[in-house]
């Protein structure tokens, strides 16, 4: 009994709408006095209770309580939870809009992750994938441009200028031990690669990323002067 109620208290002492993954719980606070089994026994009777609500496989949060029954966290808050302290990063079209590279629009969001046990993990319309990537800062912006070169010619609606705009940010930036510590976390297509190169080459900048590619072979993107081109239009 005294170990359901350390459990109970432990929940009562979270913030409201505070999400969390089981496993972690269990295996920081319980796993040296309490069987797996009981532990999400317990879980499960506090969501009987209302105390908890699961949002999917092994997650659950403290909801928050108002007069008009019980909130769940929103959409933003599960994804702060996923991305917040360099756990992960947000990709797709959500993150084509935030730098405006496209106005479409998608109701599912994706982000790569390295703070969930299995592969991927599906919370309503948010789609997680594993990653075993530190997301600090610098490791995000080389992750933001390796997805827009690697989808560049999927993405719908793009603004030419906005993503020449990027790249100009991006060279003046250029990390090149970051970049290749990305390259050796994350798999990207070889034509990306390229695409990158090639950018680099463009303003002058030295990097090594020929050494990802094969001298043999020729790989598909448009030059900077066709982009300034289109940008243009």
């Amino acid at each position: 009994m005294e170990k359901k109620n350390n459990l109970k208290f432990l929940i009562y002492m979270m913030p409201e709408n505070h999400i969390f993954e089981a496993n972690e719980l269990y295996l920081e606070q319980f796993n040296w006095n309490m069987s797996e089994a009981a532990f999400y026994k317990a879980l499960e009777r506090l969501v009987k209770e209302h105390t908890l609500i699961k949002l999917s496989k092994g997650l659950y949060a403290r909801p928050e309580k108002s007069k008009y029954g019980i909130i769940s966290p929103s959409e933003e808050e599960i994804v702060v939870n996923y991305t917040r302290n360099n756990k992960g990063i947000v990709i797709g079209y959500q993150l084509y809009n935030y730098l405006n590279i496209s106005t479409q629009v998608s109701k599912n969001i994706k982000i790569y992750c390295n703070k969930i046990n299995q592969h991927t993990k599906t919370v309503g319309n948010i789609y997680i994938e594993r990653r075993e990537v530190e997301f600090s800062e610098e490791v995000c912006r080389v992750v933001e441009m390796l997805e827009i070169l690697n989808n560049f010619n999927r993405i719908e609606d793009l603004n030419y200028n906005s993503f020449i705009s990027l790249c100009e940010k991006f060279y003046n930036n250029y990390n090149e031990e970051t970049t290749k510590y990305v390259l050796s976390k994350m798999h990207y297509s070889k034509r990306a690669i390229a695409f990158l190169q090639n950018i680099l080459n463009n303003y002058g900048v030295e990097n090594s990323l020929g050494e990802n590619l094969s001298a043999f072979s020729t790989y598909s993107y448009p030059s900077m002067e066709e982009i300034y081109a289109l940008a243009r239009k």
